[in-house]
Order: structure tokens, then C-alpha cells, then sequence
């Protein structure tokens, strides 16, 4: 965060005065002259709006907003240059120039980078997806692990039997039949590809261990009598950073970082409910979405499969309070000639909410990750 220059209540600037001088020297004759120009300027340096506040029970959470501008760094460009040269005679006109790169901006008005705004925004509707989707107890999924299961137990029933295949061929001194039993090979088989191997690792044996495990641990749960409360939040982060020469030589750079985060309480009315969309019985366009052959693609860029979960992950409350916090610092600098201004914008909003927010689309921050560029490779492999 940036420190403000004031704590008072109310919306307070502070600006102070800049010189830019001029000189300019005559030499080659006598006697030499000089002449200078100063020039001022009054820069506003520091700006904080701080909210009154709030008359509440102190428990609730209320709105608030607090905005902080302050420049860090504000140092003059400074160099001398050779205005005129007589080629034939020794005379020489010199100019010397000491020069705010702040008189050139009007540093409280500096547009923040669009791409981070938008990205904050899309941060925030992760946000409130993900807490939505941890009000449930447990992420299990069984309409569609029910739905996949004959798929699924013909894919282990294949591995385990070319892992017993294996087995045996080791047993047997047979380490090349083995190899080739378990798939380690490079030519194209049923599931003899590299591809394959990963695929299955990825969206068959990882998921269904996963969704075993999940569901072993929430029946493992012992139920809680007279519980009435459940809380979820979630936190999302944005970074940009960015660089240009202006064509007056001004070299401008942005550094962005944000942060998001949604919390929710809702007071438990109907366990079955509950219930029911934990184990995932209650939403059929979640179930569907998954059983669509390559969903999980496009869940990579625009994770439909998570906001369609969190259409029903509220069934069964009652909404009692939450609310969005969004912050964010963002830093310019702008530098020439060795001078050098840094100006810093710092802000900060809590926005109460009054029921549940409805889900709403959002672009991943890095569809491209490593485990995603292999899937999709291992894809492409697949189908050649």
C-alpha cells in the first residue's frame, strides 16, 4: 500500500512548485553574455480521499473506498546543448537546461493500463465463482463419475491387466515383452502412444482418484449437529507490467499489481439440499457440461464447467452477508535526460452484498500452462 500524506477524513491535495531554468551563454567574444529563463509551475504531488466512517454494528461489512495518489520521485532533466556554432569564427551559442519531467504530465490524471482494469475485473468474477463453488461441502461429482463409469472401469480393467501382463513378463526374465506390455514404446497402438499414456493420466486415472478420494473423505465426515453457519472466500490476483518510447523520447513504464477477494455466509435452511448439490445431484447442466467429449478445452480459456457448478452452490441457504474487496497498486514512471518521475496510484474498494452474486464468464489468467500445453499435444498426438 502507499503511504498517504494525510489521514484526514475528506478528499486532500497537496501540490507543490517546480522551476525550469534556462540559460543561454554567448562565447567567442568579449565581453561573454548571459541570459536566463526560469519558468514555474505548480504540480500536484499528493492527493487521499478517505470515507467518513460508517455508523454500523460493526460486525456487517460496510462500503468503503480509499484513494491514495502520491509521487514518489521527481527529479529534473538536466543537459547542455550547442544552440548555434559559427564554422568560421570562435563563436559559440550554448543553452543549459534543468527541466521537470513532471511539468510535461498531468500526473494525477495518468489513465491506469485498461488490460490490468479488465483483467481485475475478470479476477473478480473468479473470485466470486470459486467462493461460491466452496459453500458446499466437498467438490464431489457423482451424476457424472455414475454416468462414465462403464468407461471408466473398462480403462482400469485394460491397465490393469497389461500391469499384470508386466508383472509376469518380469517375473519371467521377459523385460522387452514387459516394456512393450506397459505401453512404453513409441509406435501407435491402442494405448501404446505417449499421448495416450498422459491423456488417461490426465482425465482418466487423476479425476476418478480425486473424485474417490473426495468422496471417501466427505462420508468419513462426522455430520455436525445444530450447524447452522458456512462460510467460503476466495482470493484472485492480477500483474501487469509494461514499456514504450514516447515520440518525445519519454521512456514510460507501468507496474501493476491487484488483488481481489470474495467472502460469503449463508445460514444452512434445508440439509437435503445441501446435500444433494455436494454430491452433485442437483445441477444437470453441470453433469452434462462434463460429459460433452473435449469440454474440459474449453473449460482451459473460459471455465464454463466451474460457473455452471456454482449456479447451484447455494441451494439450501440462506443468504446472511458478504461482500468484494478489490485493491490495487499501480506505478509510472517516466524518465529522460536523467530526470525521473514516479508517481504511485494506490486504491481500495469494499462493496457489501445483499444476496448471493450470480455467476457470470471469465478468461483464465494463463490458459497456456504447462500441464495445458500437454494435454493439448497430447491430444494433437492422439489424432494424428
Amino acid at each position: 500500500m502507499v503511504q498517504a500524506h494525510t489521514q484526514q477524513i475528506g478528499a486532500h491535495t497537496q501540490s507543490e512548485l517546480r522551476r525550469n531554468v534556462a540559460r543561454w551563454t554567448q562565447i567567442g567574444y568579449f565581453p561573454a553574455d548571459e541570459i536566463s529563463y526560469d519558468d514555474y509551475h505548480v504540480v500536484n504531488t499528493a492527493y487521499s480521499v478517505k470515507p467518513a466512517p460508517v455508523q454500523g454494528d460493526r460486525k456487517s461489512p460496510q462500503y468503503y473506498n480509499r484513494r491514495i495518489y502520491r509521487m514518489l520521485r521527481d527529479e529534473p532533466e538536466k543537459f547542455t546543448e550547442v544552440v548555434y556554432r559559427d564554422p568560421y569564427e570562435p563563436y559559440a551559442l550554448i543553452r543549459e537546461v534543468q527541466r521537470y519531467i513532471s511539468v510535461a504530465y498531468k500526473p494525477m490524471a495518468l489513465d491506469i493500463p485498461m488490460r490490468f482494469i479488465t483483467d481485475l475485473k475478470e479476477r473478480e468474477r473468479e473470485a466470486n465463482v470459486a467462493a461460491l463453488n466452496r459453500l458446499r461441502d466437498g467438490k464431489l461429482q457423482n451424476g457424472a463419475d455414475l454416468a462414465e463409469a462403464r468407461k471408466t472401469v473398462m480403462m482400469i480393467a485394460q491397465d490393469c491387466r497389461r500391469v499384470l501382463t508386466a508383472y509376469r513378463a518380469i517375473r519371467l526374465g521377459n523385460f522387452a515383452f514387459a516394456a512393450k506390455a506397459l505401453g512404453l514404446n513409441l509406435r501407435k497402438g491402442r494405448h501404446g502412444t505417449p499421448a495416450d499414456l498422459w491423456l488417461e493420466l490426465q482425465y482418466g486415472w487423476k479425476p476418478l482418484i480425486q473424485a474417490i478420494h473426495e468422496n471417501a473423505q466427505t462420508l468419513a465426515k462426522p455430520r455436525q449437529k445444530n450447524r447452522l453457519e458456512v462460510k467460503a472466500s476466495a482470493t484472485r490476483r492480477a500483474t501487469f507490467e509494461s514499456q514504450r518510447t514516447t515520440s518525445e523520447g519519454f521512456v514510460e513504464t507501468w507496474k501493476c499489481i491487484g488483488e481481489t477477494r470474495v467472502v460469503y455466509k449463508g445460514i444452512i435452511q434445508n440439509e437435503g439440499l445441501v446435500a444433494a448439490d455436494t454430491y452433485g445431484l442437483l445441477n444437470p447442466a453441470e453433469i452434462a457440461w462434463e460429459l460433452i467429449p473435449f469440454s474440459f478445452v474449453i473449460d482451459w480459456f473460459i471455465p464454463i464447467g466451474n460457473m455452471l457448478s456454482s449456479l447451484s452452490a447455494s441451494a439450501g441457504l440462506a443468504f446472511a452477508e458478504g461482500y468484494r474487496s478489490t485493491r490495487y497498486t499501480a506505478v509510472f514512471t517516466s524518465s529522460r535526460n536523467g530526470g525521473l518521475m514516479e508517481v504511485a496510484h494506490f486504491n481500495f474498494d469494499r462493496v457489501p452484498f445483499t444476496q448471493f452474486e450470480l455467476p457470470d464468464l471469465y478468461g483464465k489468467s494463463n490458459p497456456f500452462s504447462t500441464p495445458h500445453v500437454l494435454n493439448a499435444l497430447a491430444l494433437i498426438f492422439q489424432n494424428l
